[in-house]
């Protein structure tokens, strides 16, 4: 009976854990990429309250800026409470870091990160460019067609030919010979996006 107990007892605590520290201020923590930008969404637990909460943001997990405050008291003495707010100046093409702040001396949420993807008119971007080991190239693909990649040289040299269903083409550009590539999409209704990407291996 008393391992019973004990085994409940630390079944309630798991979802208050994370990477080693205990909330017990926010239940739930999301990030989703929105055509307006970055939906926020966070739940508090019920009983949870605090006196302002911000939304902060990051390049680099060491420097955090400010991207919105809830002023006032936060959240409820009885029941869960749920917020949302949508970061409409997001940082493009780069990996953003995400946390919340709830002003309790140190007390925040774990850190987010969404990597927010802004599409050329193509429908196509590539980042890192200039790369060395690995690159991306994102493919705006809401249904998830077949979609033919290729990477050429600039001697007209095809040098990888891959399809995929996905919205990203990772090639492995680290085995590759330094220099100015040009690659293809083609698009299951036979559309082409064309662009060049410097590699450089160094």
């Amino acid at each position: 009976m008393r391992r019973k107990i004990i085994s409940a007892v630390i079944c309630l605590f798991l979802p208050w854990l994370a990477n080693g520290q205990v909330d017990t201020i926010f239940k739930t923590f999301s990030l989703v990429q929105t055509e307006n930008g970055v939906l926020i969404q966070f739940t508090m637990f019920g009983g949870a309250t605090c006196n302002g909460i911000r939304i902060e943001r990051s390049e680099d997990q060491v420097y955090f800026e400010k991207v919105y405050e809830i002023v006032g008291v936060c959240g409820s003495s009885s029941t869960e409470t749920n917020y949302s707010h949508t970061d409409s100046n997001p940082i493009r093409n780069t990996t953003s870091y995400y946390r919340l702040d709830a002003g309790l001396q140190g007390q925040f949420s774990e850190t987010r990160q969404i990597t927010y993807i802004h599409y050329k008119e193509d429908g196509v971007t590539v980042f890192p460019n200039p790369c060395n080991e690995h690159c991306s190239i994102y493919i705006d693909n809401k249904s998830n067609d077949f979609i033919q990649c290729k990477l050429i040289s600039s001697k007209g040299i095809e040098v990888l030919n891959e399809s995929i269903r996905t919205n990203v083409w990772m090639p492995q550009t680290k085995l590759l010979p330094q220099g100015l590539y040009l690659y293809e999409i083609t698009r299951r209704n036979g559309t082409k996006s064309t662009g060049k990407i410097l590699i450089g291996n160094t």
